[in-house]
């Protein structure tokens, strides 16, 4: 997702261009989830930990004994609700990632075309839309109940890293992709892996649980080394260059969307409203009145301040600049340092003065331009430094 988001931004025009205005204040998470509670709760009344990533591995035992079948679930799925993995992009660059690294381990995983393409093989299934590693086709091959873990997607996503995670953490894993409206349906049905995101309501009332992995080893992601997952992100505001040209109406827009933060927590009491069954905004004012409004204080403070000349927001108020600094006033969040050859030696002022002449004034943000010129040298008024004379 970001990776599209990237390119996409990359070919906008430089006047459109998003830029990044500040940060939510909470981390983001997408990956490998376990799309049910009770899963994990099965699983640790036989004291295992599904949640860390080698608690999936069948070196301790079948984890898709804790899952719901791969067979009860294809059985339920209506045929058009699959997307084929070759419809779906990031089953191209999982495949690629795949055949680079593991083609040695399971080179049936893939499928290479005469042109050289690679493809994840997904034909253990009329749909072309279910790709199987090898552990799970041996356990099949065997006779195994539940052979494989059921992992679910749509578009893609987050295949290239399943795909190369399953085989590498020892999972015997069956990715099924569908179409995004069956993938709802399916994730809130079935105990399986998925793909999935947060904060974003659709299956917390499942409450998804994520699968911990390893550090991300960001020079093994540039291989297409996929063994360890990507890390949280935080959550970018983006803002349009052009809302700073409105000095009016954008900048204050602007200022709002750098201020704005939210915390995890704060993200989870909405989300539970939004699963109630309130609206996005009934959700926010409710956030907002409760406690008595214990959070406006908060919220208050992400409202830009138009202040004077000479004051400037700091610690969520406007106010006077201090010796050295100078401001215009307007939607500012600092004071500006008086340049070198220039001195402000009191507070809450516009402009700042020209040091005298005969002084030295070299630094920036000074509150006087006392010391003298060292013999031999002079300065006119306004100079940031001393010159021999001549």
């Amino acid at each position: 997702i970001l990776g599209s988001l990237s390119k996409l931004l990359d070919s906008a025009t430089l006047e459109y261009k998003p830029h990044v205005a500040g940060f939510m204040g909470y981390l983001g998470r997408e990956g490998m989830f376990i799309s049910q509670q009770r899963a994990l709760e099965e699983a640790e009344e036989q004291n295992r930990v599904l949640q860390w990533f080698e608690g999936l591995s069948d070196e301790l035992g079948s984890a898709a004994e804790y899952f719901d079948g791969i067979e009860e679930i294809l059985a339920a799925s209506e045929p058009e609700g699959f997307q084929p993995c070759s419809e779906a992009s990031w089953f191209v660059s999982g495949a690629e990632a795949y055949h680079k690294h593991l083609n040695d381990v399971d080179p049936e995983g893939t499928l290479v075309d005469g042109d050289g393409k690679v493809q994840a093989n997904c034909d253990i299934h009329p749909s072309g839309a279910v790709w199987v590693n090898k552990l799970a086709r041996e356990k099949k091959a065997a006779g195994v109940a539940k052979w494989c873990v059921p992992l679910l997607t749509s578009s893609g996503y987050g295949v290239q890293f399943f795909l190369s995670q399953s085989t590498m953490w020892d999972m015997p894993v069956c990715v099924l992709n569908y179409k995004w409206g069956h993938y709802v349906t399916q994730g809130k049905q079935w105990k399986a892996l998925m793909y999935w995101w947060w904060p974003d309501p659709t299956f917390e009332e499942n409450r998804p649980v994520q699968i911990v992995g390893l550090p991300q080893d960001k020079l093994q992601h540039a291989d297409l080394n996929y063994y360890t997952p990507a890390d949280n992100t935080p959550v970018a505001t983006l803002s349009n260059p052009i809302l700073n040209l409105d000095p009016d109406l954008g900048v204050p827009i602007y200022l709002f969307l750098k201020q704005y933060r939210i915390e995890n927590r704060d993200m989870l009491v909405m989300l539970q409203e939004l699963i109630a069954g309130a609206t996005v905004r009934d959700a926010a004012c409710t956030w907002l009145r409760s406690g008595n409004f214990a959070n406006m204080p908060r919220v208050l403070g992400w409202v830009p301040k138009n202040c004077a000349p000479g004051e400037a927001v700091m610690a969520g108020s406007c106010e006077a600049c201090p010796e050295g600094y100078f401001s215009l006033g307007g939607y500012v969040t600092s004071c500006t340092q008086c340049f070198p050859g220039t001195f402000q030696n009191t507070t809450g002022n516009s402009a700042c003065h020209p040091c005298p002449a005969g002084t030295l004034g070299e630094l920036p943000a000074q509150a006087s331009c006392d010391e003298p010129c060292p013999p031999g040298t002079a300065s006119i008024r306004g100079s940031s430094r001393c010159t021999a004379c001549q």
